[in-house]
């Protein structure tokens, strides 16, 4: 794929978990009232994350089957780390992509997050279950 270079290009980072085509279409309807001047794309590709504009990171599932489609994505990890906080590209998180920003998730055992935020993102548990 090859982003445009006079639109603004926001990325949506296919790792295998997502609804990916929901999110696509939400972002491609705001493209097109802003007059279509913003490129939205789905992508497993390092390069195009790196020459983003906007990443969005969207997540389905449990945390520890999230971080390791990631994972399995090569070069998607590093990409993300320089395009994020070196470059500081803006980011979006939803859902599970938000919670993998965390330290752990402890969901279905203890599993390393990205570790931008400190912390761990725990499983709610209600006390009033009737």
């Amino acid at each position: 794929m090859t982003l445009s270079p006079h639109k603004e290009n926001v990325v949506i980072i296919d790792y295998g978990y997502g609804n990916l085509y929901s999110a696509e279409n939400a972002f491609q309807h705001v493209s097109k009232t802003l007059q279509n001047s913003v490129n939205v794309s789905v992508t497993t590709h390092p390069e195009d994350v790196e020459n983003a504009d906007y990443i969005v990171l969207p997540g389905q599932g449990a945390f520890g089957s999230c971080m390791q489609g990631l994972k399995d994505q090569e070069g998607i990890l590093d990409a993300l780390k320089y395009t994020v906080l070196d470059k500081g590209r803006p980011f979006l998180g939803i859902c599970v992509g938000m919670q993998l920003l965390a330290s752990y998730g402890l969901e279905f055992g203890e599993h390393k997050g990205l570790d931008w935020i400190q912390g761990s993102v725990i499983p709610l548990n209600p006390s009033d279950t009737s």
